[in-house]
């Protein structure tokens, strides 16, 4: 029986997806936590930019499986609702940022 290397490879490639679910978690609770605390707001800014380059790094190796005849159809939209959710959390962490603060601008 001949084993098909490409279809082997694409038997375990859930295994490349665990860290997109990983980057999109982190950038969410990044999102989160950045309305909880004023001191959270910068790094989740960065937290979730980093995810978003992560996630969108992730197109490039379902490209070049494209191009060998994988079936890459289920992991690119797992890959792009990753990307969309840590493209949303990028910019909830954006406007938090840019938000001020109103019990800091009341007079005492």
């Amino acid at each position: 029986m001949a084993v098909d290397t490409l279809t082997d490879v694409m038997r375990y490639y859930y295994f490349a997806v665990i860290p997109l679910y990983c980057l999109a978690a982190a950038a969410v609770t990044a999102a989160i936590l950045a309305f909880k605390g004023k001191k959270l707001v910068k790094y989740s800014v960065l937290i979730a930019l980093f995810a978003l380059l992560g996630n969108l790094s992730q197109f490039f190796f379902l490209g070049v499986l494209a191009d060998n005849q994988a079936d890459t159809g289920v992991w690119g939209v797992q890959a792009a609702l990753l990307t969309a959710v840590c493209l949303g959390a990028l910019i909830l962490s954006a406007v938090r940022l840019f938000i001020k603060d109103k019990t800091a601008q009341t007079p005492d």
